[in-house]
């Protein structure tokens, strides 16, 4: 369908733009011709509507068949009033639908074009139609939305016994004769469990509300079926329910993804519960989940890590980095797998703690969990090798004897001042010798022997 638009000086809409096939006219006369050629709605200017606009425009539509009632749309000037509308309106006669709009933004004209344009369109689809033909035809559309239907559609009386059932019903049901089904009781067709809730779903739907459910069914082959039911009242000509539409969902594959997840973190937390790693999942800076071991290390109960700032955890001086990449992390950009930092106890207790962080889909949102060792007595350890390291180096550097270190293979590895000094080696020299190279020949193979039994 197409829209006829008539302006001022044959000034056109810009309705085509929009998607909207346009004609534009430069004269009523135009607009009139036009019509006899069908239109979807016609556009226009108050002004093109003077000397006789109307008159002509309303014995164009007088010629029209009896069903038609063209949607005519006047852009009025800023401040028309109330009886210029009402003389065009009745100048135009009872074959025209007409709407009147004041001048304002594009949106408003093109809204009501669109609203025009599916009023007639309606008056397109039934036509001339008699009563009987349009009841038949609408029976017809009827039918062919429940055959197209991806869903199983039944009818039910209101004791919920089976009345009909829909092609794609069928398929799903696995039915090949319907008559066996028919005028049975709907709940007869879930497992026992579940039919108390159906039977529930079908009385408040023959009670005038909307009766909803999710049941649990073998198919007429035995196939198993989950379904999400939705039962809604079909009112007779006095209002009240008359019989009962069942529309039935086939939720297979998304229980079956529910209770795959479910034993996953049944599987999860049977194993996190038991672990002596601290184990957490983290998102927006709140714990989702914690295990005992990280309450224990913590001194926190689960109720209190539940509610609390991940912020409250960690050392201040490691704050911003651990939250910056716990960030870029759920962004999904590239951060080091693991590291470590200080976590802070309850008590505000520092401890070391080194942390793999894995980014996860959890719930149906991003989550990160996070598992975590306490490294505070090896960072203790290693702190305790290195200050050793420093006193034997100071000690090494400082001494007033000749010292120097040898690796396995009898070569010096290091020496101190006072040992270039009594060898009158200096220290890059040095270490390209070996204690043998120091020793008299006398005495060389002695001492050799004697490192040798040293170095076992």
């Amino acid at each position: 369908m197409r829209v006829l638009a008539l302006g001022p000086g044959g000034a056109a809409a810009p309705f085509e733009s929009s998607g909207i096939p346009t004609k534009i006219c430069r004269s009523i006369k135009e607009l009139c011709a036009e019509i006899r050629c069908g239109a979807g709605a016609v556009v226009v200017d108050e002004e093109a509507l003077q000397s006789g606009g109307v008159e002509d425009l309303q014995h164009e539509l007088s010629a029209a068949p009896a069903w038609s009632d063209l949607p005519v749309i006047v852009l009025m000037a800023p401040g028309a009033d109330k009886a210029r509308c009402a003389k065009i309106a009745s100048g135009l006669g009872p074959r025209a639908h007409v709407t009147f709009l004041s001048p304002g933004p594009q949106w408003a004209l093109l809204s009501a074009v669109r609203t025009a344009m599916r009023y007639r369109q309606r008056q397109y689809d039934y036509g001339d139609r008699t009563p009987e033909q349009a009841f038949q035809a609408g029976e017809e559309l009827q039918r062919r939305i429940l055959e197209s239907s991806a869903d199983c559609i039944k009818t039910l009386d209101l004791q919920g016994r089976i009345l009909t059932m829909n092609p794609r019903g069928r398929e799903l049901m696995e039915v090949q004769d319907l008559r066996p089904f028919i005028g049975k009781p709907m709940p007869e067709l879930f497992a026992e469990a579940h039919r108390e809730a159906v039977r529930a779903a079908i009385a408040q739907a023959a009670a005038g509300q909307v009766g909803k459910t999710q049941a649990y069914c073998l198919s007429a082959c035995g196939t198993p079926r989950w379904w999400d039911e939705m039962i809604t009242p079909i009112l007779g000509p006095d209002g009240r329910p008359e019989r009962l539409l069942a529309i039935s969902r086939d939720i297979t594959h998304t229980k079956l993804a529910e209770q795959g997840l479910r034993e996953s973190e049944e599987k999860f937390r049977m194993l996190a519960e038991a672990s002596r790693v601290m184990i957490g999942i983290v998102r927006d800076r709140r714990f989702l989940y914690v295990n005992p071991f990280l309450c224990e290390n913590s001194g926190y109960t689960r109720e209190e890590l539940l509610s609390i700032d991940i912020a409250e955890l960690i050392h201040p001086e490691f704050r911003q980095l651990v939250l910056d990449r716990a960030r870029r992390r759920l962004a999904g950009e590239e951060v080091p797998a693991n590291y470590e930092y200080l976590m802070l106890t309850k008590a505000g207790q520092p401890r070391w703690v080194e942390i793999a962080p894995v980014r996860i889909e959890y719930r149906g949102a991003p989550a990160i969990i996070g598992t975590a060792v306490d490294v505070t007595e090896r960072k203790a350890a290693e702190e305790a090798v290195r200050q050793n390291a420093e006193r034997f180096r100071a000690f090494f550097e400082n001494a007033t004897v000749g010292a120097a270190q040898v690796d396995m293979s009898g070569r010096f590895i290091a020496a101190n001042d006072y040992m270039c000094r009594i060898t009158g080696y200096s220290r890059e020299e040095l270490l390209q010798l070996s204690p043998r190279d120091l020793t008299h020949p006398e005495e060389r193979e002695a001492d050799w022997d004697a490192y040798l039994r040293m170095r076992g």
